[in-house]
């Protein structure tokens, strides 16, 4: 049996064993299904890993920043017909628009890469 134990509303320790260390706080059984760790917040009687999961895809939206958009400098972007850069800006603003998308950040929506992107990669 794993253990979590809970101060302040966050998981500060996970434990395996029967029984919980004599710690102040408290301590509350981890299920198979439950994917916790240490820092996750405990509240209302259920886990919550939203923070660390919001942490996860902001990253994920940050490699694609780099990657895809932080890569024009001004001579690559003066390269750039207005139409593909219309299509770059909007690409960049839907990828910050993420996390304050509705479903974030259980299941975000990513937008596509811009046209002229993929046809440079070949797909």
């Amino acid at each position: 049996m794993r253990l979590a134990h809970i101060l302040d509303s966050k998981i500060v320790n996970i434990v395996e064993g029967p029984t919980a260390p004599d710690l102040p706080g408290t301590w509350v059984p981890i299920e198979e299904t439950d994917n916790v760790t240490i820092g996750d917040g405990y509240v209302d009687g259920a886990f919550d890993n939203s923070e660390r999961l919001a942490k996860i895809v902001r990253e994920d939206r940050d490699d694609r920043l780099k990657r895809n958009v932080d890569s024009y400098n001004p001579i690559r972007w003066s390269l750039l017909t207005s139409a593909q850069q219309d299509e770059l800006k909007a690409y960049r603003q839907a990828l910050l628009d993420v996390p304050s998308q509705a479903t974030f950040p259980a299941d975000p929506v990513w937008p596509d890469l811009p046209s002229f992107i993929v046809s440079s990669l070949g797909k």
